[in-house]
C-alpha cells in the first residue's frame, strides 16, 4: 500500500500569527523561519500520532483486486474524491466510505472503503480522500479545526525549536523527564499501529 499527500494543506493548524505570540515575536524578520517551523512541527506531530492534523487530499494505492472491506490508514477520513481501477475511473455507485470519527471517542477510529458488487477488478486500485480535520470559513477567514490539545503541543514545541535552534547548548546543565506534559497532550489521538 503506497500512502501519499497530493497537496500541502491549504492552511496549517497553528498560524504565524498564533506562532509568533507563543514565541513573543514581534518583527518580521522570522516569519519564514517560524513558518518552516509550524509545517516540521505538524508533520512531526502527524508522524507521532498517525493522523492527519488539517483538511488536505490523499491517494492510498493498493494492489487489487479488491473484494473485502479495506480499513483506511490515514484519520479523519472523510469523503472519497475519486477512484480508480489501473487507472480507470469507477463509478460512484461501486463503493461505499464510512468516514472515521473526529474525536478520539467517536467510532470508527478508522474509515472503510468498501467495494460494492460490480466493482472493477484490477492490478492496482487507487483512492483519493480527503483527510484531516476541516477547515472552516472562506479563503479569507479560514480556520482549522484541529482540536485544541493538538495545537497547543504543535505551539509548545514550535517555541523549543524556535527557541534553541541547535541541537546541543553549551554551558548549561540541562535535565529533560524521559515523558513531560506536552507530550502527553497528543496521547488520545495516537493511533495504535499507525
Amino acid at each position: 500500500m503506497i500512502i501519499r499527500r497530493v497537496a500541502a494543506p491549504r492552511i496549517e493548524p497553528v498560524t504565524l500569527g498564533e506562532a509568533k505570540a507563543h514565541c513573543r515575536v514581534e518583527v518580521s524578520e522570522d516569519d519564514a523561519l517560524l513558518a518552516a517551523l509550524i509545517v516540521a512541527v505538524r508533520e512531526q506531530g502527524e508522524t507521532l500520532t498517525g493522523r492527519v492534523f488539517v483538511d488536505s487530499p490523499w491517494t492510498i494505492t493498493m494492489p487489487g483486486p479488491l473484494v473485502d472491506p479495506v480499513p483506511l490508514p490515514l484519520a479523519p477520513v472523510r469523503e472519497v474524491e475519486a477512484v480508480t481501477v489501473d487507472g480507470a475511473e469507477v463509478d460512484q455507485g461501486f463503493y461505499t466510505l464510512v468516514p472515521s470519527g473526529l474525536s478520539p471517542q467517536e467510532h470508527p477510529v478508522r474509515g472503510t472503503f468498501t467495494p460494492l458488487p460490480g466493482f472493477p477488478d484490477g492490478a492496482e486500485v487507487t483512492v483519493r480522500v480527503r483527510a484531516g480535520w476541516p477547515v472552516e470559513g472562506d479563503e479569507e477567514n479560514a480556520r482549522a479545526t484541529t482540536p485544541h490539545a493538538i495545537r497547543q503541543w504543535m505551539l509548545v514545541r514550535l517555541g523549543g525549536l524556535y527557541a534553541q535552534r541547535e541541537t546541543f547548548i553549551t554551558g548549561t546543565l540541562v535535565t529533560r523527564m524521559t515523558r513531560d506534559f506536552v507530550d502527553c497532550l497528543l496521547d488520545p489521538y495516537v493511533m495504535v499501529g499507525a
